[in-house]
């Protein structure tokens, strides 16, 4: 962009459970401003989406092997315009995912391709940019690439944990300690000395860094920890394969997420496939017992600034009891039968072990139908999974109506999707926790925002299960409809097209409730 590049996001920022894949970049805290491609190519790819990387272009060049992306666009340049527009109305679609025909959309080196934005998932204006491998598609590091950052100020600690691993081979946090290491401050004897259970040790710890001329968090490039001058752990991330980002609920402390620390562990999970980390014999664990043994962390940002602490710890005490509870092992697969409800748990859903309990509970769910817990709302899950529940358990319940819900911090939200197969109620989902039933029975429905000639905007509302199939028309015509954030639709109406103006929207959610909605405007 032709303004100062301030980063407001880093490569491999930790996000809720995915990592960052690029850089993003303020842009003044408005919208508007011109892309300019990066490199010669041609675009190779078109994404138009309310949610995501909202409007987006790819562009790949050929000379360099690589694919530059540019997302949350608020608009395209005019020849990339009129392609979008065309293959929006030929589907009479509101979004669009299409790869195009190498030279269909030429670019030159430094030629405006379109103009920031705040769309699809966005928070805020700015520019979302990536670099990708074009044959794996592997995101790499933009900072790799010639894109130079002015950064001398060296990452920071600001806590530094205990964790010890349990004989069923959970972990669990038993110290944690604040730490200052950007004035020097350096924890000589963590713990204070207190008698902790001897057995295998390792750490966890929160840390940020900052760019030059911006207050925005960065991340780590690297991680290394010793233990007695022996290198036990290292993470180092040059990039990210996409099917593997959601494997950032591995590295992190996810129990301690959910409280609001970021702790990353220096230590791998036994189902932790990101390959991020360096394989070491011990994998990051310490054998500790009565003798004193010096523990020490470094971290390093994109620049190669570092910072490093160290102390010393020891273990005297015996170990405590297990308490007897089901423990599922990640790679077992398991089928769970209980209470009505029965769920198969494949190799690759679970990170590491963890408790699991499988039952029907007392107190009915917010829609006046039963709930039930699956395991454990502090362990996450890697993907989604199916549950059944015997459909006689929710009388009188329309089975095709039903929306299955979560329970998220105290608040129920609905499930990834919900049908009926066999005669049982399934749930696919990705959560953990209580889960409830409630009754879609109320059809979608049209509400008119705007309507001054030529902008006409609207909203579709539905509040159950979502929506399964979508029309909408003006005089009978399909017009590349604009759908943003909050469902909002809007179109400008062509010069060519003349008064009276009627609009149709038809379509169906997924409770089975058709609705249609005629309307003059203007």
């Amino acid at each position: 962009m032709p303004i100062d590049l301030v980063l407001t996001g880093s490569f491999c920022e930790l996000r809720s459970n995915h990592y960052h894949t690029g850089l993003d970049f303020r842009t003044q805290q408005r919208t508007g401003i011109p892309v300019l491609s990066v490199g010669a190519g041609y675009v190779s790819r078109i994404g138009w989406s309310a949610e995501g990387y909202g409007r987006v272009l790819y562009v790949t060049h050929p000379e360099l092997g690589l694919t530059s992306v540019y997302a949350h666009l608020e608009s395209f340049s005019p020849k990339i315009a009129r392609l979008t527009d065309s293959l929006l109305m030929a589907g009479c679609a509101f979004d669009l995912d299409v790869d195009l025909s190498a030279m269909l959309l030429p670019v030159a080196k430094g030629e405006e391709i379109g103009k920031s934005g705040n769309t699809g998932s966005s928070t805020g204006p700015h520019l979302h940019f990536e670099l990708r491998n074009t044959q794996t598609e592997r995101a790499l590091n933009p900072l790799d690439y010639g894109i130079k950052l002015a950064d001398n100020r060296a990452p920071f600690f600001k806590q530094i944990g205990m964790v010890r691993r349990m004989e069923s081979g959970l972990d669990s946090l038993w110290v944690i300690q604040k730490v200052s290491s950007g004035n020097g401050y350096r924890p000589s004897f963590l713990g204070n000395g207190k008698a902790y259970p001897a057995g295998h040790w390792s750490v966890a710890f929160e840390a940020e860094d900052r760019v030059n001329g911006s207050g925005f968090r960065t991340d780590l490039r690297r991680i290394r920890m010793w233990v007695d001058d022996s290198l036990l752990f290292e993470w180092k991330v040059d990039s990210i394969d996409f099917k593997d980002s959601r494997y950032i609920n591995a590295h992190l402390m996810y129990k301690q997420t959910l409280k609001g620390l970021r702790l990353r562990r220096t230590y791998r999970l036994a189902n932790d496939r990101a390959g991020y980390w360096q394989v070491l014999p011990l994998a990051g664990w310490a054998e500790v017992k009565s003798k004193n043994r010096s523990f020490r962390l470094e971290i390093e940002d994109d620049a190669g600034n570092k910072t490093r602490t160290d102390w010393e710890f020891a273990a005297k005490a015996e170990a405590p009891r297990q308490k007897d509870t089901l423990l599922i092992l990640p790679e077992t697969p398991w089928v769970l039968t209980s209470d009505g409800i029965s769920l198969q748990v494949h190799p690759e859903l679970l990170y590491g072990p963890q408790p699991f309990s499988l039952k029907k509970l007392t107190a009915l769910g917010p829609c006046g139908l039963p709930q039930w817990n699956i395991g454990d709302a502090g362990f996450p899950v890697h993907s989604d999974y199916v549950f059944a529940v015997d459909s006689e358990l929710l009388g009188e319940a329309k089975l095709l109506q039903l929306q299955g819900l979560v329970n998220y911090k105290g608040r129920f939200y609905p499930t990834k999707d919900t049908w009926v197969e066999g005669g049982k109620i399934m749930v696919r989902t990705n959560d953990q926790g209580v889960f409830s039933f409630c009754e879609d029975s109320l059809a979608p429905r049209v509400e008119i925002i705007k309507s001054a000639y030529p902008r006409l905007e609207f909203k579709v509302i539905e509040e159950g299960k979502g929506m399964e199939r979508l029309s909408v028309r003006l005089n009978g015509r399909c017009l590349p409809w604009r759908l943003e954030k909050g469902e909002r639709f809007w179109v400008d109406v062509p010069k060519d097209m003349k008064a009276p103006f009627t609009l149709c929207v038809e379509g169906e959610d997924k409770a089975g409730h058709a609705f249609s909605f005629t309307r003059k405007v203007f």
